[in-house]
């Protein structure tokens, strides 16, 4: 079985956009990168699993398809150039929140933020 819900991707936009500016100040580091990626998957399975609940309460062990835009800033001769890599990934409310990414960090550059937001949910 498969569902597909419409998700408020706005409304989830602005919750992570929240959590991020009230979670990081500053500039982020390269270690960051999987510290914010297990924050905002939290919060968004928390989003998720109320959406579920309000859709359908029966649902069982859903698979979240999410996509995840990283905005990154490549530092070279002083000048900041803006990256942009979109990845698919899963996200497994049983998994304890374990999100899994096709992509890793260049070591020349520094994450400022990454967005997960929700395209479809499966059964």
């Amino acid at each position: 079985m498969s569902i597909h819900i419409n998700v408020p991707r706005a409304e989830i936009d602005s919750a992570i956009e929240k959590l991020v500016s009230e979670t990081f100040a500053g500039d982020f580091k390269k270690d960051s990168f999987s510290r914010l990626n297990a924050i905002i998957t939290n919060k968004t399975i928390e989003i998720v699993s109320t959406i579920l609940t309000e859709k359908n309460p029966n649902l069982q062990s859903p698979k979240v398809i999410v996509t995840a835009t990283t905005r990154e800033v490549l530092n070279q001769e002083s000048r900041d150039e803006v990256i942009q890599t979109s990845v698919a990934a899963k996200i497994s409310p049983k998994t304890d929140g374990v999100i899994s990414f096709n992509y890793k960090p260049r070591p020349d550059i520094d994450i400022l933020l990454t967005v997960i937001y929700i395209t479809s949910i499966e059964h």
